[in-house]
């Protein structure tokens, strides 16, 4: 991109700068001043204006915002914690084992996540190429859809689920309310 004007100190800051967020669990929506960055987390190397200072803002649904004011001026990677609902810092725990749906990927999978047993319905929770290690918890109701269904490990109220499909399956999954 062209220069912007010069700073202090003879430093040219650039019109536009790129902001990477991610966080945990992801699949977090990402606001830079009140504007929305594509997709959820985690969002990589999105072009955004400059300025000395724009404030980020990163939700998901059952966490406590994250709201902070960032330099601008130059490329920045930030990485956020989300602290769960109803927690605070000092007393926060992981969430109880056993309760709800727990992804753990171990191959690289195409994963989408609504908050509704339907697909494209309901609040869309995760929409990503969820990568080995990442790990993902929801509460029902909930819809998965897989790139790669074997390349996940999925666990309902504690307890393995067999097969979701065989190699590299396309699959879906709906889990209605209790």
């Amino acid at each position: 991109g062209a220069a912007g004007p010069a700073v202090p100190g003879g430093a040219v800051v650039p019109d536009e700068i790129l902001i990477s967020v991610t966080s945990d669990p992801p699949g977090a929506e990402v606001t830079v001043d009140a504007f929305p960055l594509p997709g959820v987390t985690p969002i990589a190397g999105v072009p955004v204006s400059s300025r000395d200072e724009r404030t980020v803002r990163v939700t998901r649904d059952g966490f406590e915002p994250f709201e902070a004011a960032f330099d601008m001026t130059r490329d920045r990677d930030i990485a956020v914690v989300l602290e769960p609902l109803g927690t605070d810092v000092a007393g926060a725990t992981a969430a109880t084992p056993g309760s709800g749906i727990v992804l753990e990927v171990n191959e690289a999978t195409w994963l989408e996540a609504y908050q509704s047993p339907n697909r494209n319905d309901g609040d869309r929770l995760v929409y990503t190429t969820a990568q080995p290690g990442e790990r993902f918890e929801f509460q029902r109701p909930l819809y998965l859809h897989f790139g790669n269904a074997p390349g996940v490990d999925l666990f309902v109220d504690g307890e393995p689920v067999s097969t979701i499909g065989d190699g590299g399956a396309v699959t879906g999954q709906s889990f209605p309310a209790d």
